[in-house]
């Protein structure tokens, strides 16, 4: 009687190699996954906090853009959201990139900078 109950208590299920090392993988790659994930929302939102638009121009660290130096605005949807970037007259690449997560930041952000750049007293509005 206590065989039938020992083999009751603990069975064993056999699966097929390959489950076997999909369901190990899956377990060792969820919790990096996790902590990828939890790093990338850091960094998003260290990056979006240093921003600050003054009188003059952007303020982004160090960098400091002025209005009449502004060639384009980009905006481009990532993964995480929406990614802005800021041209500068004489530079290739943009000089200031920053995320948002939603549509609705992303196009207010842009028009904001636009607006600001078109009210500048550098840029004139154009006449016909």
């Amino acid at each position: 009687m206590s065989t039938i109950l020992g083999s009751f208590q603990n069975p064993k299920i056999d699966y097929h190699p390959l489950v076997s090392f999909i369901l190990s993988v899956l377990i060792i790659s969820l919790p990096i996954l996790i902590i990828f994930f939890i790093l990338a929302f850091i960094i998003q939102f260290y990056k979006y906090k240093r921003l600050s638009i003054t009188k003059f121009g952007f303020k982004y660290d160090d960098t400091i853009l002025l209005y009449e130096d502004v060639r384009s605005v980009l905006k481009i949807k990532d993964l995480i959201g929406y990614s802005i970037f800021i041209y500068s007259v004489d530079e290739i690449f943009p000089v200031i990139e920053f995320n948002l997560e939603t549509i609705h930041e992303a196009n207010a952000m842009n028009d904001f900078i636009i607006q600001k750049i078109k009210a500048h007293p550098t840029n004139p509005p154009k006449t016909a």
